[in-house]
């Protein structure tokens, strides 16, 4: 949000809601959060949607209640930017989530879907996983990051 003061804001109508009245026992959603929103450009997402094309956000809700994730199509398959909703390969190969603040317990769920929709898959917290025919996910132990400057 600082570094791009005029860029609009895609969330989900789930998670601006949980923002305005988060969890009491919840430690980590800043309190601050709905006035660094009030200001801004936010666009609400319900559901899935094709925010640009061949970029579509899903729902994820697990970590946070209204958690999203993109699948961006690509020529050699779908790549799932999964952010918090599979942050390891741990929770990929475990299916069970890490710090789950969602009451409804749906973050297996999540990693289900996320696991089902990617070919690719760009978690939060790990490098990229890649799925081969049969399923099975393998990973580089460094995370690269290629620099692409126009």
């Amino acid at each position: 949000m600082d570094l791009f003061p005029k860029a609009p804001i895609l969330m989900s109508l789930d998670e601006r809601d949980y923002v305005e009245t988060p969890f009491e026992d919840d430690l980590v959603t800043p309190r601050f959060l709905p006035a660094l929103l009030s200001d801004r450009d936010v666009q609400l997402i319900d559901g899935e949607a094709e925010i640009l094309p061949g970029v579509t956000s899903f729902p994820t809700p697990g970590h946070a209640p209204g958690h999203i994730s993109l699948e961006l199509a690509t020529d050699d398959g779908p790549v799932v930017l999964a952010a918090d909703a599979l942050k390891t390969a741990r929770e990929a190969l475990s299916g069970i989530p890490d710090m789950e603040i969602d009451p409804q317990k749906r973050g297996k769920a999540a990693i289900q879907e996320v696991l089902r929709r990617g070919k690719v898959i760009v978690p939060g917290h790990h490098p990229t996983l890649y799925k081969d025919e049969t399923g099975k996910l393998t990973w580089s132990d460094l995370q690269e990051m290629p620099l692409l400057i126009r």
